[in-house]
């Protein structure tokens, strides 16, 4: 809503949104062919994949800003005992941009949290107390703003807070809906993202078995491990209690 904010002043124009997101869109391609540590066939087709080139490129949403924010955090991650603050600051910008980066953001400050626990060389206490103090205020304005100041419910128009075995496994199966996309081929494609057609006991095996390919590739990296079981926990909840997701979340 910021950046809405200030582009107003150049034009009252929704056009204007466009050039803003294709800045935004390319430089998150640029982060990910300079920095990542993947094959050039891999970075050379990553940009003309469906998330980079459409969702997060074509259609201005605030999205694209959370991918781009969480690539700088990947990047600056490598020297985090030094930018520690810094960090601090792009996940309090994280946190304000979705709900679902917001969840992302509190399963990062856990990590970080069991990384600082768990090493002796840590940063020293007063970029700890500054980068802690930034992830802390983001999530909890982040939060504060999720509430409607009106009747409007907003973005949660109401929670489920009972256990069915029914809806669980309807939400578990999302997984590999999200590790294997397959669109539908005509001209209404947005939004039409389903996973490979099979039975419902399938894709619960084929979802458990992703999570335990996960556990086992992660286990020498307890810090990532623990990013990443706590970030799907915490979407899968919000997909559960909240309202389902997309293929972009």
């Amino acid at each position: 809503h910021l950046c809405l904010y200030i582009l107003k002043f150049i034009t009252w124009s929704p056009i204007i949104m466009q050039p803003l997101h294709l800045i935004i869109a390319a430089t998150t391609v640029y982060l990910f062919l300079r920095f990542s540590p993947f094959t050039r066939l891999q970075k050379a087709l990553f940009p003309f994949g469906y998330l980079a080139f459409y969702e997060y490129a074509i259609i201005p949403r605030n999205y694209a800003l959370g991918v781009l924010l969480l690539f700088l955090f990947c990047i600056l991650f490598r020297d985090w005992k030094a930018k520690f603050p810094l960090l601090g600051f792009i996940l309090l910008l994280l946190a304000h941009t979705s709900v679902h980066a917001l969840i992302i953001v509190i399963s990062i400050g856990i990590a970080l949290c069991w990384e600082l626990i768990f090493t002796s060389d840590r940063p020293d206490r007063m970029k700890i107390g500054t980068g802690f103090g930034l992830i802390l205020f983001g999530i909890v304005t982040a939060i504060v703003q999720l509430k409607p100041s009106g009747p409007d419910p907003g973005f949660v128009p109401g929670w489920n807070t009972e256990f069915g075995l029914d809806l669980f496994l309807k939400v578990l199966n999302i997984l590999p809906k999200a590790f294997f996309p397959i669109p539908q081929f005509n001209m209404h494609f947005w939004s039409s993202m389903e996973g490979a057609s099979a039975t419902s006991n399938v894709k619960l095996v084929l979802a458990i078995l992703i999570l335990l390919f996960a556990l086992v590739l992660l286990l020498r990296k307890p810090t990532a491990l623990v990013m990443y079981l706590s970030g799907t926990i915490g979407l899968l909840t919000c997909f559960y209690t909240i309202r389902f997701g997309a293929i972009r979340h």
